[in-house]
């Protein structure tokens, strides 16, 4: 939709400029952005004529810096977008602008996955055989994320290892100690509990999802099992959690980790939202999450309705 398209443009303007435009660096300076537009007036490509140049000056027009600019500024960042439209017609394909209109990812990191899940597609399929996915695939991933979480650390080597912990549903504070063992510094600082959540929940659970999610949005549709074992993938790093049933007991609103898991102890046959309403008609449910605030039995009894 429009926003995705939109927040796409937002972070990834110096990326797509640089590919097959120009080189980095040339817009450093507002004389040198001039003087590329003044080069580039009526750029045009196949994906502005696909979505028109009036739809990308539409998107353009919805930014905070386009209402904050001037009569002249604001013509500058209608052509910078109608560039980025231009780049992104002559640097992918159609199923690669697919994968852009949904992901946030810049169309050079959309292009890397693509070549590099291309060149391992059948590693990448033996590991999803032996239920090995993460391990093989944890370093390429953690490579591709700029978290402020992740480039704070003062080294990235424990990664691998944290994600496996959170994946495997560890709480916060085992990953800490992981970070404390290690001597681990957040910008120049000991680490603390509120770091190793800010880890998990925002350079694992979304950074990392986003991108797992991204490379199973390129194998939609061209093999199947790249695409479940990635989706599968997705989810688990998205939720901290392991587990089909505890994933599904999440999605459906219990938004706890261990609360999650405890039901899915109970209930491990549970696979979608369907089991889950039918496992909150039972006393089992009700009685189990006596023990747990309210707000769990709310939700329990809204899905059981």
């Amino acid at each position: 939709g429009d926003l995705r398209i939109h927040q796409w443009f937002l972070q990834s303007a110096s990326t797509a400029l640089s590919t097959g435009l120009e080189k980095p660096g040339r817009f450093r300076t507002e004389g040198g952005l001039k003087e590329h537009l003044g080069r580039h007036k009526n750029v045009t490509g196949p994906f502005v004529e696909e979505e028109s140049q009036e739809r990308v000056a539409a998107l353009a027009a919805r930014t905070l810096a386009y209402h904050l600019a001037g009569p002249e500024t604001k013509q500058a960042i209608v052509a910078v977008f109608q560039m980025i439209a231009a780049a992104i017609a002559a640097n992918t394909d159609g199923d690669q602008r697919a994968v852009i209109r949904k992901s946030p990812l810049p169309p050079a990191i959309v292009a890397e996955l693509q070549t590099w899940l291309n060149e391992n597609a059948d590693p990448l399929r033996a590991a999803i055989e032996a239920n090995q996915l993460l391990p093989d695939v944890a370093t390429k991933i953690i490579s591709m994320n700029s978290s402020s979480s992740i480039r704070s650390l003062s080294s990235t080597d424990f990664l691998p290892d944290a994600l496996a912990d959170w994946v495997t549903g560890h709480p916060y504070h085992h990953i800490h100690q992981r970070m404390t063992a290690l001597d681990i510094r957040v910008s120049g600082d000991r680490a603390t509990v509120e770091d190793a959540v800010a880890l998990c929940e925002g350079a694992f659970a979304y950074d990392l999802a986003m991108i797992t999610a991204s490379l199973a949005d390129l194998a939609e549709g061209t093999d199947e099992v790249l695409f479940a074992g990635f989706s599968k993938l997705q989810k688990q790093i998205k939720y901290g959690l392991i587990d089909p049933s505890a994933i599904a007991f999440t999605e459906a609103g219990f938004a706890d980790r261990f609360v999650a898991k405890i039901l899915s102890v109970l209930w491990s046959d549970v696979s979608d939202r369907e089991g889950v309403r039918a496992a909150c008609r039972h006393q089992t449910t009700i009685s189990a999450l006596q023990a747990y605030p309210s707000y769990f039995s709310a939700v329990a009894r809204e899905l059981a309705t």
